[in-house]
C-alpha cells in the first residue's frame, strides 16, 4: 500500500510539471507543441488560447489560430526557416517559433516579435500573404542583430540611411 501511495504521489507531482514546461521555458501561457522538432532543431508551438505577456504598457498579445490556418502556412514557414542550420540558429538564440494570429505589441499590429532571452520568435500566421516570407527573414535578422549587438553599430547603420 505504501508503494502505491508513493507512485500516485509521483504521478501527481510530475503531471503539472510536464503541462507547464513550455511556460517555464519561454514565459508564454496557453501553448502546445505543434508537430515534431524540425530538421534544424526548431520547435513549433501554437497558441491554444489567446495570450498576453509583458508589462502593462508594452505587452505582446496574440490569439490562437485555427488548425487549418496553421496547416496552410506550415509548408511556407518550414521552407523558409529550414534554410537556416541548427548551428546558425543556436548562434542567434532561436529555438522556438510560436504560431498565432492578430499579433500586437502595445496594441499595434505586428508580423513578428523576436526575443533572444527566451529563444523565441512569435509569428502572426495571418499576416499579409504578399510579405509573409519576407517577414520571416526580417524577424530572423532581428534575432541576429539582438544576439550580436557588438557587431552591429547603430551609428554605422544610421549613417547608411543619411
Amino acid at each position: 500500500m505504501k508503494f502505491l501511495k508513493i507512485i500516485v504521489s509521483i504521478l501527481i507531482f510530475i503531471s503539472p510539471a510536464n503541462a507547464n514546461t513550455i511556460f517555464y521555458l519561454i514565459k508564454i501561457p496557453n501553448l502546445e507543441i505543434h508537430g515534431d522538432k524540425s530538421s534544424n532543431g526548431l520547435r513549433y508551438l501554437k497558441a491554444i488560447k489567446p495570450f498576453e505577456v509583458g508589462i502593462k504598457d508594452n505587452n505582446v498579445s496574440c490569439f490562437n489560430s485555427s488548425e487549418e490556418e496553421i496547416k496552410k502556412k506550415m509548408p511556407l514557414i518550414k521552407k523558409n526557416l529550414n534554410r537556416y542550420s541548427s548551428d546558425f540558429l543556436n548562434k542567434i538564440n532561436l529555438k522556438y517559433i510560436v504560431l498565432c494570429e492578430n499579433l500586437s505589441v502595445s496594441q499595434i499590429n505586428t508580423a513578428g516579435v523576436p526575443n533572444i532571452t527566451t529563444k523565441t520568435l512569435i509569428i502572426d500566421v495571418k499576416f499579409n500573404e504578399k510579405y509573409f516570407e519576407r517577414v520571416l527573414h526580417h524577424e530572423i535578422f532581428h534575432m541576429i542583430n539582438d544576439s550580436h549587438k557588438d557587431k552591429f553599430s547603430y551609428e554605422k547603420w544610421k549613417n547608411l540611411i543619411n
